[in-house]
Parts: C-alpha cells; sequence; structure tokens
C-alpha cells in the first residue's frame, strides 16, 4: 500500500508480490501530485494477499494461539483441522485476527442460537425435518461435503419439503448464527458424531426457548 502511494506501474494493477513491485518500480512513474491514504483500500489489499497466502502458514500461526484457548477441545487442534478452518474463513475476513470473531463456532459448539431467524422460519415442519435428518446423517458411510448435501436434500425431497427452506435453519442448527463458513464443508469438518451432536442440542435449545 505504501508503494502505491504516488506511484505506479502504468497498469491497472494493483497486487504484488516482492520481486514483481521490485521489477516494476521506477522513480519516473512517481506522482508528483500529493498522495492521499485510503484506510478502506488498504484492508482490500490486505485481504486479497491473505486470500493469497497459503491456509497452512496462517494456520500455524493461529494454532498457537489456539492452544492456550481452554474451552477448545484439544483432540480437534490438528494441523489439518485449523488448517481446513482457515480455508473456510479466509474469504471472509480483512485480517489475522478477525479468524476468531469469524470461526469461534468452529472449536466450540454454540449456546445461543440465532433466535430473530429461528422466530421467523421455524416451524413443526423444521422440527420432524431436523429429528428425521439425524438418523438419515448417521447412516451415511461416506461423510463429506458432497454426499452430507445429498442426503439432506433426499431426506427433503422424501419429506415433501423445499430443501432451500431447510439450509439456513440447519446452518443455524450447527454454528448459531444465520451466516459463515461453506455450510457442507463445515458438517464435514465437525464430522458425522459433532454434526449429529449439535442438532440434537439445537433441537432441545429450540423447543424449551422457541414456540413452534
Amino acid at each position: 500500500i505504501l508503494a502505491l502511494l504516488g506511484w505506479n506501474d502504468g497498469t491497472e494493477k494493483e497486487i504484488f508480490s516482492m520481486k514483481e513491485l521490485i521489477d516494476a518500480f521506477s522513480l519516473e512513474r512517481i506522482h508528483k501530485a500529493g498522495a492521499k491514504f485510503d484506510p478502506d483500500k488498504a484492508k482490500w489489499i490486505n485481504e486479497q494477499y491473505l486470500r493469497k497466502e497459503d491456509s497452512a502458514n496462517i494456520a500455524k500461526r493461529w494454532l498457537e494461539q489456539l492452544k492456550e484457548n481452554k474451552d477448545i477441545n484439544s483432540s480437534i487442534l490438528t494441523p489439518d483441522y485449523v488448517k481446513t478452518t482457515v480455508s473456510l474463513l479466509k474469504e471472509k475476513i480483512q485480517f489475522e485476527n478477525q479468524l476468531w470473531e469469524n470461526g469461534s463456532y468452529l472449536f466450540i459448539a454454540p449456546v445461543t442460537y440465532d433466535d430473530t431467524v429461528l422466530s421467523k422460519k421455524w416451524n413443526a415442519d423444521a422440527i420432524t425435518f431436523f429429528n428425521g435428518l439425524i438418523p438419515v446423517f448417521r447412516s451415511l458411510n461416506e461423510w463429506a461435503a458432497a454426499p452430507i448435501e445429498a442426503a439432506l436434500k433426499d431426506h427433503a425431497a422424501k419429506s415433501g419439503i423445499n430443501p432451500g427452506s431447510m439450509m439456513q435453519l440447519f446452518r443455524i442448527l450447527l454454528s448459531g448464527r444465520s451466516g459463515g463458513a461453506a455450510l457442507f464443508e463445515m458438517a464435514a469438518l465437525f464430522g458425522k458424531d459433532e454434526t449429529c451432536k449439535r442438532i440434537e442440542s439445537a433441537l432441545h435449545h429450540i423447543a424449551t426457548n422457541i414456540p413452534s
């Protein structure tokens, strides 16, 4: 961002590697007019570099911080698990220090849920659908994003329900939030047992707190 204050390479390019920047830089292309720092542009540029960085490198740094959190089950704090969480989250953040804020639910099951959405969308069909989805999930032989999605849609078809009407609710049951990481990739990350446990816990919470 500092290099682009008062200079450009004569093109619209704004993202450079260090080598590209060194090779492209010339005194002749320095602007004579005063430069203005744009905080929003700086955030955008940082976001682009973050997306390009290898998730494993980010995960290695973040893992050391996560190990200090005693609320996280240490058994999931593996390089592969954390790398996957970074891959799911880094398209949605601008700085590494936003990882936890945007993805704490990937490590700790929610105890609160987006009641604003639930109060509008939760109904008897949803209760029946998700209670029936648990055994469907438990019977899956392959636990990965594609078969999880297929199983949910097949269960919806057999239940006479539009699967799209259940997607946001499924997300809330898993994460407590109405938005976030890619839904079926998130379920795949959690594993079969954790996914089913989260659905069961959410159903209990909703039965206690949200009128059907």
